[in-house]
């Protein structure tokens, strides 16, 4: 056209020149020539861009379609005016769209793009579906084939091109095979564009203020919105170095940075370590772990891999251990706020029993670091009723129980010449022998749910069979001025709770055989637990020995086969034959370092008992089958220095395979 508009210029002046002799001035049909020219230039450029930007959207829905990132968005300037973008991506190639030009007159076909009822992208012009000669609108990226033996692609989207010949716009939707007139590209009296405000016919506007995404708006609003790209990066809830108890399943929350659902998360384990990964979203999930026992020293290697990149993290792990600075609290029936002190590496709870959350809440924990000091604090109401009341707590992490906290309130203060107890049929309990409280009773009443022996004077002791075979006795509540708890004091008796006074010295033999109690607390004024002193407490679950302790009898906790766990004061010299025997439900002993010798049988048969901390350095003196040989997992931890010392003894030799240094 360029050309013609040339030759009919010149022709128009020959003929002027040829017709007069007058000097013609041209200026104004140069001028006219060279804004034609520009007028054309402008749309030639126009029409590139518009093509440029008809592939740039295609590009576009492709990249949404296969879940692709936007890497970067660079804006493009010209005589420092931005004219455009530049935006690449993770895995398709960089595309360039261009702002558009607001032509006075004239049309510019508005190319876009749409998602159908099918959920399938289609192109549009004008706003209306792009037919093709039958009528079938025209996908603007491929699909997959329906189900079948052998799948097959869908036919691949179709790119419309467009052109301007003779003044008019033509768009081809077969590679240019055939074309289709649109509008008129200008109009007469057309001028030239400047750069569009509101962009050009296919985008309106991009933004790229959102960290997480590149959103692309269309002219006709369609929303195209593309993840940034972010460099894979894997983070841990509990960090990189976590403490665990041996045998303890546990899990361990993460948070992906730059996943997407084709992110894979794999675990590289060892030495009877276990992992197991779920995810609950593309960025985030957690893993399962199993820890062995014994505790290996080893890490689990977590690989995420998201197409050609990968990364891979570790995790290392260390013995959990938890240090209670006093694990046994008898406080007055007063209300009260306990302080707790606890030196752990654990991430642990708080699990206050059911029978006790009306009396005992927890405030609250402070400190929270990676090995530190805790302090947990606890809040106790006060006790109004005359028997006294026990709790246990329990410090868990991963569903293990790594240390317990025993609490007993008093019960309302009796006079030392009363005994107050319950009965489970509310009727008054006669004593089965009264000769030895070394006082006589005036009178024994029950009212108000509770019974009340009065004597004559202060009592000093428990009678021997004093409540021998009362199976109806549940509780009693005994003055402080008493200081022996004589032999079959409560034999057989129905109690389950029990306050021994803080003055009582001497628990004798069979005192509180077979009976019901639940939690024990020795105070530390006792120096001896008899014989069979708890012989056959089923029900028992936690005892605190106290520290004034120097002997255990012979079968004092035998068959007690609800007991968790025992720790031996460092005052015990001497634990009897058979003191723990079957205690099936033990798993954890320490021994004292005061303790010279071990009775036979003493932990025989006690079928759960897997750890047993002897802090002797010299190996105490035993007797045969001092623990049961056979019992699987078994660990004796004693002193690191004194560990061969332990396994050359004579009645420690048998043990020699599961014996193992420990820094108590």
């Amino acid at each position: 056209m360029k050309k013609l508009l040339i030759t009919l210029a010149l022709v128009a002046s020959l003929a002027l020149t040829s017709c007069s002799n007058t000097t013609f001035d041209d200026s104004q049909l140069w001028k006219s020539i060279g804004e034609l020219e520009l007028r054309v230039k402008n749309l030639e450029e126009l029409c590139k861009q518009l093509n440029t930007n008809i592939s740039a959207l295609q590009t576009l829905v492709d990249a949404l379609q296969s879940n692709d990132f936007v890497t970067s968005v660079t804006p493009i300037t010209e005589d420092g005016v931005e004219v455009g973008y530049t935006i690449t991506f993770s895995k398709s190639q960089p595309i360039t769209i261009y702002h558009g030009k607001d032509g006075e007159d004239g049309y510019t076909p508005q190319i876009g793009v749409a998602k159908d009822y099918d959920n399938i992208y289609y192109w549009t012009i004008d706003g209306e579906w792009l037919l093709d000669a039958n009528g079938n609108k025209i996908k603007a990226v491929g699909s997959d084939g329906k189900n079948g033996s052998i799948g097959q692609d869908g036919a691949d989207g179709i790119t419309p091109k467009l052109k301007i010949q003779n003044g008019y716009w033509y768009v081809s939707y077969n590679n240019g095979s055939s074309w289709t007139q649109l509008g008129k590209a200008t109009g007469e009296d057309g001028k030239n564009g400047s750069n569009g405000k509101d962009g050009d016919s296919f985008f309106q506007s991009v933004d790229t203020t959102n960290e997480d995404y590149v959103i692309f708006i269309l002219a006709n609003g369609t929303q195209i919105q593309l993840p940034r790209y972010k460099a894979l990066e894997i983070s841990f809830e509990k960090g990189d170095e976590i403490a665990v108890m041996a045998g303890s399943t546990f899990e361990v929350n993460y948070t992906l940075v730059g996943g997407s659902a084709d992110t894979n998360i794999a675990t590289i384990t060892k030495n009877n370590w276990t992992a197991k990964v779920t995810k609950s979203s593309n960025n985030a999930g957690f893993l399962t772990i199993s820890a062995p026992n014994p505790l290996t020293d080893d890490a689990i290697v977590v690989l995420v891999s998201e197409g050609t990149q990968t990364i891979m993290r570790s995790l290392t792990f260390v013995d959990g251990i938890t240090t209670i600075a006093t694990k046994a609290y008898a406080i007055t029936s007063e209300s009260t706020t306990l302080s707790v002190d606890v030196s752990t590496n654990l991430d642990y709870t708080v699990n206050i029993p059911s029978t006790a959350i009306s009396w005992i809440s927890l405030q609250g924990i402070t400190s929270r670091a990676a090995v530190r000091n805790d302090v947990i604090n606890l809040n106790i109401n006060e006790n109004t009723a005359t028997s006294s009341r026990t709790a246990t707590l329990q410090l868990v992490c991963n569903d293990a129980e790594v240390g317990t906290i025993s609490i007993y309130q008093q019960g309302i203060e009796v006079a030392n010449n009363e005994l107050i107890y319950t009965s489970s049929d509310g009727k008054i309990i006669e004593p089965y022998q009264t000769m030895g409280f070394n006082a006589n009773i005036i009178s024994n009443t029950y009212s108000n749910g509770r019974g009340v022996i009065v004597f004559d004077k202060d009592i000093t002791a428990i009678s021997e069979y004093a409540f021998y075979n009362c199976t109806k006795l549940t509780s009693i509540k005994m003055p402080k001025s008493i200081t022996k708890i004589r032999e079959y004091a409560f034999y057989e008796s129905g109690l389950t709770n029990i306050e021994i006074p803080s003055n009582v010295t001497e628990i004798a033999t069979y005192a509180f055989y077979s009976t019901n109690i639940v939690n024990l607390i020795i105070p530390d004024s006792v120096t001896s637990i008899g014989e069979s002193a708890f012989d056959g407490c089923t029900s028992l679950t936690s005892v605190t020995i106290g520290n004034g302790v120097t002997s255990i009898g012979n079968h004092a906790f035998y068959n007690c086969t609800s007991l968790t766990s025992v720790i031996i004061p460092d005052s015990v010299t001497m634990i009897g034959r058979y003191a723990f025997y079957n205690c099936t439900s033990l798993t954890s002993v320490t021994i004292g370092n005061s303790v010279t010798s071990i009775g036979s049988f003493a932990f025989y048969k006690c079928t759960s008992l897997t750890s047993v901390y002897c802090k002797p350095t010299t190996p105490p003196t035993g007797g045969s089958e001092m623990f049961s040989l056979n019992a699987s997992g078994r660990k004796i931890y004693v002193p690191r220095n004194s560990v061969e010392a332990y396994k050359l003894a004579s009645y420690w030799k048998g043990y020699a395979d599961c014996i193992e240094g420990y820094d108590f």
